[in-house]
């Protein structure tokens, strides 16, 4: 099923007495599994159709309940088409400044820590990562996925880090997250504060035009 297909699907699901498309509440993996999607690829989808205004997620630990703003498709074609003009660096600095925020740690601190993925300051023979390390990378990478919408080849292109090692941390987190209602938490908090800051960066650039 392409995503334009899924999004016809939640059409067809959806009571619109009220005006809005109420979809009731679905588990990512509800949705994966009806869409024979990957539940990382479902959550990125439903965040961009969110950013584009054509829907609206409401999250707790276990389902995301979707309400549909619109029933028209607003692309050409049947995926979700690039945003013209789009800065990776722009939305991978928002997310850095909410992550650095949740986590209470530096944004050089994560810049570091790719210049050490890619063992330009690794110290030979002596592990250089922790355990927050691991974590606040890996979140990183999760959500410049799942959040900002990039797939793992952007984020290659971008950040040097390796393709397979991207796919293998979203596919981990994402299964970490249905088995821990706390990370779940956590990612729904900053994937909010990410979603909240691009929001207000757009209206203050659009004042500015204006």
């Amino acid at each position: 099923m392409n995503q334009a297909e899924a999004f016809a699907d939640l059409v067809s699901l959806a009571d619109w007495s009220s005006g809005i498309g109420d979809c009731g509440f679905w588990s990512m993996t509800g949705l994966a599994e009806r869409w024979r999607w990957h539940r990382q690829t479902v959550r990125r989808v439903l965040n961009r159709l969110e950013r584009e205004n054509m829907l609206r997620c409401s999250r707790s630990s276990t389902e995301t309940s979707i309400k549909l703003l619109t029933d028209k498709w607003c692309f050409d074609g049947d995926a979700l088409a690039r945003i013209p003009g789009r800065d990776f660096e722009h939305e991978e600095n928002i997310l850095l400044s909410v992550i650095c925020t949740v986590k209470q740690v530096p944004e050089t601190y994560v810049r570091n820590l790719i210049r050490l993925e890619h063992g330009k300051a690794r110290r030979r023979g002596r592990p250089w990562r922790r355990p927050i390390d691991q974590e606040v990378l890996s979140t990183w990478i999760y959500l410049l996925n799942t959040a900002a919408g990039f797939t793992a080849q952007d984020i290659h292109r971008r950040l040097r880090l390796d393709r397979k090692g991207i796919q293998s941390t979203v596919a981990r987190i994402e299964n970490r997250r249905d088995e821990d209602s706390a990370l779940d938490l956590e990612l729904t908090g900053m994937e909010a504060a990410y979603r909240a800051a691009g929001s207000v960066i757009k209206r203050h650039s659009n004042a500015k035009v204006a």
